[in-house]
């Protein structure tokens, strides 16, 4: 028997009742880890054994509502936090984290909890965004509002504060609040998805069709959600060790541009998961990105092995070959792949690349051109296009007009503010021979570019801007 005599079944701990603790008086929470991986179970029960030891330690029954909260145990762990925030009365993350907990299932008791955590900490930002998310989320859009306005979060300008209270002023009825807020919100976050989808249907009640379609295609498009700077929440992921926290920090750590953390991460999923195509493929990804290239090209066999005909890795296996010399092989798994699936508009921008690196530039736009035709509208696929048709030495393959119409488009999509979209305008409006705009829209992506510490390509374009001087077009 285990101390405190619970049972054991091999390295799993059931719990199918509360249990008394040893001294009487507190009991553990049910939860059952037989569905649990392996690692997660071991983590619960030494946790467990903690607080059995030590039934009068807030800090070990803090311990383990953590990891239930990180694991899958909601109620386990708002259960267990009311321990801890009994045995340590004013502890923040007491209140704070069984609220958010609660609020993201919608659930009443998560009121009290952030009410009582804002006596503690009224300042606290990230209490305010995630109390009016809920109180949005419960259809409670004044409050919402109310909370929000002269709050930290709010007085901060984040893009987070804005969406909510443009959310709450259109559930009010406030049009112009709403307007002004959300696109306060894609001003400082333009890819912001969440907002575009909402100024999408501002827009339709307000009675602008071509904005609210220009916005629904933004929302399409663009995937980025505002990262939450939330110290406090920071500990629940941190307590997490099984193969989908792992997932999640190598993406983060991916998306912070640091492959080397993103591949300890990815390598811990794939041994626990050893037979997942996702925890390979991204294991696969950040060994690319580190330029570990033959890692990267077995990686991605392994998860092509795991799932036959897995686009992603397919791709990402194409780029390893094309970076390791081997074009030949790299364009005909692209070509495989687009013959099973024809809208897969990746491997349309990874084929086009290459053929453009190959020295080919009729194929390439043909390839780009065939992979606008079969799927949505692509603002990668399109500049490069734009790019081709308005730079090209061939004076066969240009089209100016085509050029300009893609690159207006994709700029209007990115808000006239990504600076290699505006140089491929710049170069369209140069090839027209309107060498006002190509001059004005050069000299906005260079500034942009320097802004931005690209100074490389701020000084190309600049160079560019002499040439729309003299009114002459670029060629490459």
């Amino acid at each position: 028997m285990a101390p405190g005599g619970v049972a054991w079944f091999g390295w799993v701990f059931v719990a199918t009742t509360a249990m008394a603790c040893a001294d009487g008086r507190r009991a553990l929470p049910e939860f059952d880890v037989r569905q649990a991986e392996p690692r997660v179970g071991a983590r619960l029960n030494a946790l467990r054994d903690v607080v059995l030891e030590h039934p009068d330690s807030g800090s070990a029954w803090g311990r383990l509502a953590l990891s239930l909260h990180a694991h899958g145990y909601p109620e386990a762990a708002v259960s267990t936090y009311a321990t801890a925030r009994e045995l340590r009365p004013g502890t923040f993350a007491y209140l704070y984290l069984p609220a958010v907990l609660l609020g993201e299932r919608r659930d009443e008791r998560a009121l009290e909890l952030f009410e009582s955590a804002r006596l503690l900490r009224p300042e606290y930002p990230p209490l305010a965004v995630r109390q009016a998310e809920w109180l949005l989320e419960t259809e409670r859009p004044a409050e919402a509002r109310d909370l929000l306005v002269d709050s930290a979060a709010e007085r901060d300008a984040t893009a987070f504060a804005n969406f909510l209270i443009g959310r709450a002023a259109f559930a009010l009825g406030d049009t112009a609040e709403a307007r002004q807020r959300l696109e306060a919100a894609v001003a400082t976050l333009p890819r912001y998805q969440a907002a575009h989808a909402q100024l999408a249907e501002l827009y339709r009640r307000m009675g602008d069709e071509s904005a609210a379609e220009l916005a629904r295609e933004r929302a399409r498009v663009f995937t980025a959600t505002p990262a939450l700077d939330d110290p406090v929440y920071a500990l629940v992921p941190a307590e997490g060790v099984s193969s989908r926290w792992h997932l999640l920090r190598g993406q983060a750590f991916l998306a912070a541009g640091d492959p080397s953390r993103a591949i300890e991460e990815f390598q811990e999923a794939a041994r626990i998961l050893p037979t997942d195509a996702h925890a390979a493929n991204q294991l696969a990804t950040a060994l690319a990105a580190a330029g570990r290239l033959e890692e990267a090209g077995d990686a991605y066999r392994r998860a092509l092995e795991l799932r036959p005909g897995f686009a992603e890795p397919t791709v990402g296996l194409a780029g390893v070959l094309s970076r390791l010399g081997d074009d030949g092989a790299a364009s005909s798994l692209l070509e495989d792949l687009l013959a099973a699936h024809p809208a897969f508009q990746d491997a349309y921008l990874r084929l086009g690349i290459l053929r453009q690196a190959q020295g080919r530039p009729r194929s390439a736009i043909g390839t780009y051109t065939e992979g606008l035709r079969n799927g949505p509208f692509d603002p990668r696929i399109a500049i490069r296009l734009a790019w081709m048709l308005a730079t090209s030495p061939d004076p066969g393959l240009r089209d100016g007009e085509e050029a300009v119409a893609l690159a207006e488009r994709v700029c209007r999509l990115e808000m006239f503010g990504e600076p290699e979209s505006l140089d491929a305008l710049a170069a369209a409006y140069a090839e027209v021979g309107d060498f006002e705009r190509a001059r004005a829209a050069a000299s906005r992506a260079a500034l942009i570019a320097r802004r931005q510490g690209n100074v490389i390509l701020a000084g190309a374009i600049e160079d560019r801007i002499e040439l729309f001087r003299r009114e002459r077009p670029y060629r490459r």
